[in-house]
């Protein structure tokens, strides 16, 4: 189960990521090369890193659900997928915004 929940969170975390990671670029238009690089590796470092943490939660998760007995292995896996899933949306919004202003930044600074 803990394999399960790992890799299905991962690849919903990434496909959000992937998403972020669009509308990053598209946002990023008009700025130069110079000042979108930092905001590009920020964003993709901070995304990966939190993709194997939330991921790693995830497990966590839904083994002290099943432990605990709240659960059985199929809903505690289910919920803690979504729920981490739903948190990384979050953190991937935040990062999007992060970089922007991280390119307003080194726009205004350079």
């Amino acid at each position: 189960m803990r394999v399960t929940v790992f890799l299905v969170t991962a690849i919903l975390d990434l496909a959000v990521a992937i998403f972020g990671f669009f509308i990053l670029l598209i946002g990023l238009n008009g700025f130069s090369e110079r000042q979108a690089t930092p905001t590009l590796i920020f964003y993709i470092i901070f995304c990966l890193t939190s993709l194997i943490i939330l991921s790693y939660l995830g497990t966590l998760v839904a083994k002290a659900f099943v432990e605990k007995g709240w659960m059985n292995k199929g809903w505690a896996a289910i919920v803690s997928i979504f729920s981490t899933s739903i948190v990384t949306g979050l953190l991937v919004i935040v990062a999007v915004f992060a970089g922007f202003a991280l390119a307003a930044f080194l726009r205004a600074n350079r």
